[in-house]
């Protein structure tokens, strides 16, 4: 089993890596396909789109909206706070005589990056669920900027390294 090495440098992923990345922004993609296809649904078969006239409309969507927009706003925070908690085993085993092993950083990278997508992809459907439900359009927007958040924290070799580095302990 591989160990990696702790360095300030940042490491040329191994096969294993490099598939777990492949694979994390499969799931990634497919969280945002899957917004952006009901995304599309909602508009062509929902009802007449609009855009309320005071802040309380009175429907479902009365609830469902804010809340959407709560839980999507809150998932950077939730997101460090996940990451976080993935990376103090992995700390510790790095200052200890039994290293963790590249299966152990990555399997961890990659619960991180589906839970965090995960986090993102439920407020949008929440939302884009209210517009199909009532016409509100403000539940698009949020869908629409759910597709945004997914696509600004798809995997990348770079946050790869950087989880490494940190769970790890080196700069």
């Amino acid at each position: 089993m591989n160990r990696y090495q702790p360095s300030g440098q940042d490491l040329e992923p191994t096969p294993q890596a490099r598939a777990i990345l492949l694979t994390s922004r499969i799931i990634v993609g497919s969280f945002g396909i899957g917004i952006a296809i009901f995304l599309i649904v909602s508009i062509m078969n929902g009802p007449t789109l609009h855009l309320p006239s005071g802040l309380v409309s009175g429907g479902i969507d009365t609830v469902m909206i804010p809340l959407s927009a709560v839980m999507l706003l809150s998932t950077p925070g939730i997101g460090l706070v996940l990451r976080s908690a993935l990376l103090r085993p992995l700390r510790t085993r790095a200052q200890s005589d039994d290293p963790p092993s590249e299966e152990d950083i990555l399997v961890r990278f990659q619960s991180w990056t589906v839970i965090r997508s995960a986090l993102i992809e439920a407020p949008g459907l929440l939302a884009i669920c209210a517009c199909f439900l009532t016409g509100n359009v403000i539940g698009l927007a949020i869908g629409a900027v759910a597709i945004l958040f997914l696509l600004f924290n798809i995997p990348t070799r770079g946050r790869l390294n950087a989880f490494t580095r940190d769970a790890l302990g080196t700069l």
